[in-house]
């Protein structure tokens, strides 16, 4: 009986001290899994914090969104508004481009011609080569002018006018004028191929003469080009 109670005592004993150790695991485990409940917890908060900011974001992003929706709308019009004039700038830079043209045109034949006429008086004294080339460089504007009235007549409405690229130079009978036999400084043609001088166009033209006084040919259009 005494024995019996022994092995009673020494089971209850192992028993007790083995609910002790699964104790202190659970209470290990328990602990482990508030300190994990705690940091879900923390990863939660911030998540939920995450989602408000991105929440805060998207507003901005779609007031944003209709701001740059409104302004695309605004740029359509203006575009549509100024899509007119974008010929007329067009137009400008071809106007731009035909001054330069002329400029360099008429520079290069009042070099030329000049050349030619200092060639061609070589009998005389060096005074009136001076006062000729004198008397040239003060028509140039006169030229200038002739030229870009004359590019007005020839140019088709609505078309910019085209520079002087690709004039071939005069030769020294083309530079004569059959009316008052002088030197041309700047042929003014008729549609029938026959050119005169400025002066004599500038009488042609004054008489209301509607025919070429070289061949009579009666002209429609009072349109001329300069050479």
């Amino acid at each position: 009986m005494t024995l019996r109670k022994a092995k009673m005592s020494s089971r209850l004993a192992d028993e007790r001290e083995q609910f002790k150790k699964d104790c202190s695991v659970l209470n290990s485990s328990v602990a482990e899994l508030t300190q994990k409940l705690e940091h879900c917890e923390n990863e939660r908060s911030n998540l939920n914090q995450t989602i408000q900011e991105l929440k805060t974001m998207i507003v901005h992003l779609e007031k944003d969104k209709e701001a740059l929706s409104s302004q695309l709308e605004e740029n359509w019009k203006l575009i549509k508004k100024i899509e007119p004039f974008r010929d007329v700038l067009d137009n400008f830079e071809m106007e731009k481009k035909f001054l330069l043209e002329r400029d360099k045109y008429t520079s290069e034949q009042m070099e030329r011609l000049t050349k030619e006429a200092i060639k061609n008086m070589g009998h005389q004294n060096h005074r009136q080569k001076v006062k000729y080339v004198e008397t040239l460089k003060k028509i140039a504007p006169v030229i200038a002018t002739a030229q870009c009235d004359s590019s007005k007549m020839t140019q088709t409405p609505g078309e910019p006018r085209i520079p002087f690229k690709g004039k071939k130079m005069l030769s020294e009978s083309e530079c004569m004028c059959p009316v008052c036999i002088s030197l041309i400084i700047l042929p003014v043609t008729f549609p029938c191929n026959h050119s005169l001088c400025l002066q004599c166009y500038k009488e042609t033209v004054e008489k209301a003469n509607l025919s070429c006084p070289v061949c009579r040919k009666r002209i429609s259009v009072w349109a001329r080009k300069i050479n």
